[in-house]
């Protein structure tokens, strides 16, 4: 019953959590701004996408929302263009630790994204938002896109959720294998619990597919047992379907999939990434010189 989730709740072939909910990363956009600048349908591939936010930004209306105060939410960008230019394999690897910041490749995701600062497709000011004062841009239709799980959907305005749509990150590299972010939410009981009787009583509850079916619900996310109801929701529906159909594996996400430590370094240095892409050449080895010394402990 919780076979999409298994492998992210073990540890070395022993489960030690109880998956709730899990949830889809993609491309949220305002239906409603594509059809009035031209967009017929959703980008599938890298040079789609680009064509779009130039027709976006030629007309006036920012492409892309980010809430670049938040790091976490930059991350979300890293994970997806090293998923698409360099793989899942590749990805898991940079994650554990057994690949230098300065490889060409950790380079090329840093400088594709580059193409995207420079051509001014990102709000601007990007540093000074969180994910609460980002959010309004979209709803209020200066912001066309913005790259987040769908767990946001719960917050929607009633007025706004029929003019959002929700599409996959597109494709990059075609001969790179498709592989998503697809964090899973958890429940856990501490080994020195002191009432255990009562928390697997609770965990039983939690787990049947109706409460599962319910926590997604309210989640914008999806329950991680697979004899619930299938989400009625519109975006968990598409979530459900890009997961379900991915070939090349599902990430955690950038700070689930690494140590807290080299997590935080790296998210930082995106955010001074985005401050000034001129420096991340240095931006790049000071990292580097991070992941040396949280992995050798």
């Amino acid at each position: 019953m919780y076979a999409s989730t298994k492998e992210a709740s073990s540890y070395k072939g022993k489960q030690y959590a109880a998956p709730t909910v899990y949830y889809s990363w993609g491309m949220f956009y305002r239906k409603d701004l594509f059809q009035k600048v031209g967009i017929s349908g959703e980008p599938k591939t890298w040079d789609q996408f680009l064509e779009d936010c130039k027709k976006l930004k030629a007309a006036g209306i920012t492409p892309i929302a980010v809430a670049g105060r938040d790091a976490w939410t930059l991350a979300g960008w890293f994970d997806y263009l090293d998923l698409r230019l360099n793989g899942n394999a590749f990805h898991q690897k940079l994650m554990a630790g057994e690949i230098a910041y300065t490889d060409p490749r950790v380079k090329k995701v840093y400088a594709t994204w580059k193409q995207l600062i420079d051509a001014g497709y990102f709000i601007d000011n990007s540093l000074s938002y969180d994910l609460d004062a980002m959010q309004p841009f979209l709803f209020q239709g200066k912001a066309a896109m913005m790259l987040m799980g769908t767990f946001i959907t719960g917050g929607f305005p009633a007025n706004v959720k029929p003019e959002m749509g929700y599409f996959q990150f597109p494709i990059i590299d075609a001969n790179v294998p498709t592989a998503e972010d697809g964090p899973v939410e958890s429940l856990h009981i501490p080994s020195k619990a002191k009432n255990k009787a009562d928390a697997h009583t609770f965990l039983a509850f939690v787990e049947t597919p109706e409460i599962g079916a319910k926590l997604a619900t309210r989640l914008g996310s999806l329950s991680a047992n697979s004899k619930s109801p299938e989400p009625e929701d519109p975006i968990s529906k598409i979530g459900f379907q890009i997961l379900a159909n991915t070939k090349g594996g599902i990430a955690q996400f950038y700070d689930r999939d690494m140590t807290k430590e080299m997590a935080d370094e790296g998210m930082k240095g995106m955010q001074q990434f985005i401050s000034d892409p001129s420096k991340l050449d240095s931006v790049l080895a000071q990292l580097e010189q991070t992941r040396k010394r949280i992995y050798k402990k």
